[in-house]
């Protein structure tokens, strides 16, 4: 039988014991995804390198087995301001890279770093006819948002492989996914890095997450969350230092606000947010249009309170 590319879906959904299988289903944990990219056996080879009479391999010995999933989800709200249920699917994507979740009825959902606490997900990718499943599944949050594209949230997943089996392409629930604007002066307002009102071309952010792959003797398979680096890069119109002095930032290595409200109206507005967090850096030139942009990579770094750094607010 051939099995169709288009032909796939996944769901999520956060794990009540680490590693075991929370059964994500079509219905309430679907994910509504632009892109699928699915390593399902990532494994540790050895080769045995015997000694023998003749050239040629000798078989490798298979250690732990994990896999990996990237999915790509566009960026948007939940449909209302401050749902008691964000968007299930989303919501777990959101929280296993390495963030706490506040929601505030009736007003906002707030995604703040974490280092301890951190949950875990049972990730479902069903492939034409077949599923691949994963357990104890930890991932790193990137964004991106250009001019006149689809913003989007990518999600790099790392987990326990789980033996793949035959079960038919299900129906998903996806009707709770928004439908999102694209990055442009009228949906995305609202920017200000330093404290000016800049143009920006595009701004793209990881948080870099440190995950792990252990399976020690004496002890279990599973995925750890150690550390996390977020950056990021930003393009934008060049100002004169009149306007705004880029330079003497970046020469100080000062660290200040920015912030980023992405769409117009309740239920569907997204902001990245960094208060006193981002710091400049490596500037660089590019041409678009006929003039200058002034390319800078980000660092966000987190203040004495800790767990600060940056802050995605779903109003």
């Amino acid at each position: 039988m051939t099995l169709r590319y288009r032909l796939r879906g996944a769901t999520v959904r956060v794990e009540t014991t680490y590693g075991t299988d929370a059964t994500p289903t079509p219905a309430a944990d679907a994910v509504l995804c632009r892109n699928i990219d699915v390593q399902p056996l990532d494994q540790t080879l050895v080769d045995r390198d015997v000694i023998r009479a003749f050239y040629g391999n000798s078989v490798s010995l298979v250690g732990a087995s994990f896999g990996t999933v990237t999915l790509e989800v566009e960026l948007a709200g939940f449909g209302t301001a401050g749902p008691a249920t964000p968007t299930a699917g989303l919501d777990a994507l959101l929280r296993i890279c390495g963030h706490a979740r506040t929601v505030t009825a009736g007003t906002s959902v707030l995604y703040a770093p974490a280092s301890t606490a951190l949950p875990s997900a049972t990730v479902y990718v069903y492939q034409a006819g077949t599923l691949h499943r994963f357990t104890g599944c930890f991932g790193t949050l990137s964004i991106e948002m250009s001019e006149n594209q689809v913003p989007f949230y990518r999600f790099e997943l790392v987990g326990l492989y789980q033996p793949v089996t035959d079960v038919a392409l299900p129906t998903f629930t996806t009707a709770a996914y928004v439908q999102p604007l694209l990055c442009n002066a009228q949906n995305t307002a609202a920017v200000s890095i330093r404290g000016f009102a800049a143009e920006v071309r595009s701004f793209s952010f990881s948080n870099s997450s440190q995950l792990e792959k252990n399976a020690l003797m004496g002890s279990v398979r599973r995925v750890d969350f150690v550390d996390r680096k977020a950056q990021g890069s930003i393009e934008l119109r060049l100002t004169t230092v009149a306007a705004k002095d880029w330079w003497t930032d970046i020469a100080n290595a000062s660290v200040g606000p920015m912030s980023i409200l992405h769409g117009t109206a309740v239920g569907n507005r997204v902001t990245f947010a960094s208060t006193g967090g981002l710091q400049l850096v490596n500037p660089r030139f590019s041409e678009d249009r006929g003039m200058i942009n002034l390319q800078m990579d980000c660092r966000f770094v987190p203040t004495a309170a800790g767990n600060d750094e940056y802050a995605i607010t779903v109003t």
